[in-house]
């Protein structure tokens, strides 16, 4: 965590509960008489697979603008608008003397999807480059669990751009396949894509999505319409949670209890079964 605060403000609740904790990632504003009015929080924005969130607005995260003034917040759900502002952050945090604030992700991956052609699996992605190399290691498995490699596309860019790639799977023999890109970035930072199901039997294709990943408490997950019904399974192949959903294309589970490690989640809905991993932290 890093955290850019001016120096009028640090007779503020904000500065004396975080400044503690932070440290010396705690970084002050010092160019009288100017103040930094950002008024940003960033969560999860290193984790493009998870849900990464913006939170910026008029609100002055203090007790007047909670109890008197009118002011407003907006909660912003995207990776790559979280990444842009954490790449402005941390470019003020170094320039205001700051040594600890992480690389920004090298990779913004706009969407991954898949679907049918033929006899073959039709793979889709698209990302927006940054001043980096990046690899995408396209991964199929035939249970949701053992992955092994499709193929692999490597991209040394400066340009900004969004870069589209394809990918045709001929080999796919498969009634259910799952794909998913594994993302290494120079400094060997690796993260997850969501995961695709690809089912020959079914003209329905859907990418259940989970998130927070890691999580820590609520696991959130978004589900094909219909009855679900999902189970979390450890490294040992272990059943610790079932939750059934009836009609909803979305539910929440409480992980606290869980240990630490590597889950994999199964969903059953309809004649489909979906599998998704996932890290509790």
């Amino acid at each position: 965590m890093q955290g850019i605060i001016d120096q009028f403000s640090k007779s503020y609740s904000a500065y004396t509960t975080l400044s503690p904790v932070l440290g010396t990632n705690m970084i002050t504003y010092s160019k009288s008489p100017y103040i930094y009015h950002n008024k940003i929080m960033l969560v999860d924005a290193l984790h493009p697979a998870s849900d990464p969130q913006t939170f910026t607005g008029s609100f002055n995260w203090s007790s007047a603008a909670q109890t008197k003034n009118d002011e407003n917040s907006i909660i912003i759900h995207d990776a790559s608008i979280a990444n842009q502002y954490y790449q402005s952050v941390c470019n003020d945090f170094f320039v205001l003397g700051g040594t600890s604030c992480t690389s920004p992700l090298p990779i913004d991956l706009l969407y991954f999807k898949g679907s049918v052609s033929g006899n073959n699996v039709q793979l889709q992605w698209a990302c927006e480059s940054t001043l980096t190399t990046n690899t995408y290691q396209l991964e199929r498995s035939e249970d949701g669990i053992n992955y092994s490699d499709l193929t692999e596309r490597t991209i040394i860019s400066n340009d900004n751009l969004v870069h589209h790639y394809t990918y045709t799977d001929t080999r796919n023999n498969l009634p259910i396949a799952y794909y998913r890109l594994k993302m290494i970035d120079n400094n060997s930072v690796t993260t997850y894509s969501n995961t695709i199901v690809i089912n020959k039997q079914s003209t329905e294709h859907f990418s259940i999505l989970v998130y927070p990943n890691p999580s820590k408490d609520i696991l959130h997950i978004n589900l094909p319409k219909g009855n679900s019904t999902l189970t979390i399974i450890n490294s040992l192949g272990q059943t610790v949670r079932t939750h059934e959903t009836k009609q909803l294309n979305y539910a929440e589970i409480n992980v606290r209890s869980l240990t630490n490690g590597l889950y994999n989640l199964v969903v059953h809905n309809n004649s489909n079964i979906y599998h998704q991993s996932f890290i509790k932290d």
